[in-house]
């Protein structure tokens, strides 16, 4: 873990998250060790990255030869399915904090 000097510096400052980011990962290869950090940086990165890009263009693809509408159509249909998803985090606030209100009565 990365800890301030006493007197930091602009450079300390500006290199805060380069250097709290090796602590953690350099934690996390003490913890788990570097051949399971290795397979989740190449899952998260490299797989999921890929798979994501790949997956957009076969969309597209689809939607223009198969269902016969343009990109504008089909990134709004895109858009309107991710809609739930998007509205998660703001369901699940709202929900807690009802929670949260209705158990001090």
């Amino acid at each position: 873990e990365y800890d301030f000097p006493k007197e930091p510096s602009p450079a300390d400052y500006a290199l805060h998250p380069i250097r709290y980011t090796h602590g953690f990962f350099a934690k996390l290869s003490v913890n788990f060790g570097f051949n399971f950090v290795l397979m989740m940086a190449v899952s998260y990165v490299l797989i999921k990255g890929s798979l994501h890009g790949i997956l957009g263009l076969v969309k597209l693809s689809y939607c223009k030869k198969t269902l016969k509408i343009d990109g504008t159509q089909c990134q709004t249909l895109d858009t309107i399915a991710r809609t739930p998803w998007s509205m998660k985090g703001v369901i699940g606030v709202v929900s807690g904090n009802r929670i949260t209100h209705f158990s001090h009565c």
